[in-house]
């Protein structure tokens, strides 16, 4: 790794994150959001600058004459005394399996640079092979509470992706995220867990350790790894599991609430991916009102891997004639 993208991590971990900062996992009034870093991502473009320029005190008085807002330059201007502290916690975890990246680094996922653009997270954290992120994935997905006959459906799903040579991706939950995760990884594939929080935990469970260790399980989160569940977070990562999928199925979900209906509404309200919806047998009625609103019905489950390639192909196409669009992805990106 070339020194500067080692330096443009570090300065964008301190700007954006709470690491370094004992006892604060949460949110600071002295982390930039998002779009607070993205205002700092357009001066650093517009006047030349790689976001390790941060890391030094001579960048002060050029922010302090910028057009950014006080407040912004205040948290800039802090960042070459936090710094140390932030790397120095970045290699314990590092050390401890949880490694961090950021979007001005090329290891991070290029499906989240192309759709989301900037609204894609400035850090993330995982553990696990980083690289299954830019493997082609179908996202399989639906509520904590399902019945067996579709809990055995997403399980089967995750299997037959698998023997398609692709990864499953899923938010990692009890239900139907897991049942399709460990579809995945029962057939000796490989699988994404996009999570909202608690990524230290999840890490280290009984259950999801060993196959993290096989390089089989990439755990990958937007949010400090001692964070725990927020609400906001969750719907956050919702579309993080759209955005870096080839395709997202769901499975089941509850009509007008819940975690599954918000992602999918979200996303067939913005066009970030193709979905498809299980219409076929045990399948509750509240995914009808998903393909009234624009889903792709799926009745079969693919057999092989030409027929999900079939229904990628088809659910792209589907998006496409219901909104018209070009490509059903969000901006590329245009910050660090």
């Amino acid at each position: 790794m070339i020194r500067n993208e080692l330096d443009d991590r570090i300065a964008m971990v301190t700007a954006c994150t709470a690491l370094g900062r004992p006892s604060r996992t949460g949110q600071r009034d002295d982390v930039l959001t998002t779009q607070e870093w993205n205002h700092v991502a357009r001066w650093l473009i517009r006047t030349e600058r790689r976001p390790a320029e941060l890391l030094f005190p001579s960048i002060v008085e050029l922010i302090k004459d910028s057009e950014l807002d006080p407040r912004i330059v205040d948290r800039v201007i802090s960042i070459p005394d936090r710094a140390s502290a932030t790397n120095d916690e970045m290699t314990r975890m590092d050390e401890g399996g949880i490694w961090t990246i950021c979007r001005a680094d090329d290891a991070f996922p290029k499906k989240w640079k192309k759709r989301l653009g900037s609204t894609a997270p400035p850090v993330i954290f995982g553990a696990g092979p980083k690289d299954l992120l830019d493997w082609r994935s179908v996202a399989i997905v639906g509520s904590r509470s399902i019945a067996e006959p579709l809990g055995g459906i997403a399980r089967e799903l995750g299997a037959r992706v698998t023997q398609s040579g692709m990864t499953v991706v899923s938010g990692a939950a009890k239900g139907t995220d897991r049942f399709g995760m460990l579809g995945a990884l029962e057939a000796q594939g490989q699988a994404i867990g996009v999570l909202p929080g608690n990524l230290k935990r999840h890490a280290f469970q009984n259950d999801l350790q060993p196959h993290i260790a096989k390089d089989r399980l990439c755990l990958v989160s937007h949010v400090h790894p001692n964070t725990g569940f927020l609400v906001g977070n969750a719907m956050a990562r919702n579309r993080l599991i759209y955005a870096l999928s080839d395709l997202t199925v769901v499975i089941a979900s509850l009509e007008g609430s819940g975690g599954t209906w918000a992602g999918a509404d979200e996303n067939l309200r913005r066009g970030i991916a193709p979905i498809a919806v299980w219409t076929g047998e045990n399948s509750p009625s509240s995914n009808q009102a998903l393909v009234e609103l624009g889903a792709y019905p799926l009745n079969d489950l693919p057999a092989n891997p030409n027929e999900l390639q079939k229904l990628i192909d088809d659910a792209h196409a589907h998006v496409r004639s219901t909104r018209g669009d070009h490509h059903p992805c969000g901006d590329r990106a245009e910050t660090s």
